[in-house]
């Protein structure tokens, strides 16, 4: 316990440091960084996900979790992955956290991608009236490009 308590001590200076701390292109300025903009980005594919979960409630007929539970599966896919990816970069120090920060962004940015065409074809179903439509499986032709595979 008294180990962990002085680990502790040592890392909080370092890891409450600012990115204007640290040199311009380290990992610790690099990962901060690329994590500001995961932020973001998450924010976005979290508002994605409630907007085509609503739609998928309000026309679809069937009795399903929807996509939210399927995000949720996703990002611990990714972390998982994406930790592994980190680890066999080979990089010392901090960079192996680093790269697992990159090659989150990575897939986060495809799943952006794929859950913007998802909405943008279920919108369409909605603004041409078709929605809730017999049979509403045509709105799950948009989610095909959402879900890759089983997480």
């Amino acid at each position: 316990m008294k180990k962990i308590f002085i680990l502790g001590l040592v890392l909080l200076p370092l890891l409450s440091a600012s990115e204007k701390e640290w040199p311009s292109g380290s990992a610790m300025h690099t990962g901060i960084e690329v994590n500001k903009k995961r932020y973001t980005k998450n924010e976005i594919a979290n508002n994605l996900v409630i907007k085509i979960d609503n739609i998928l409630k309000k026309y679809s007929q069937y009795d399903e979790p929807g996509i939210s539970k399927q995000h949720e599966y996703w990002l611990k896919y990714v972390d998982i992955t994406c930790t592994k990816v980190g680890q066999m970069s080979g990089a010392g120090g901090s960079w192996p956290s680093t790269k697992a920060l990159q090659c989150k962004e990575n897939m986060l940015d495809q799943k952006l991608f794929k859950l913007t065409n998802s909405l943008r074809c279920l919108k369409r179903y909605v603004k041409n009236g078709t929605a809730g439509d017999e049979p509403s499986s045509r709105m799950y032709t948009c989610m095909y490009q959402s879900f890759s595979i089983t997480y």
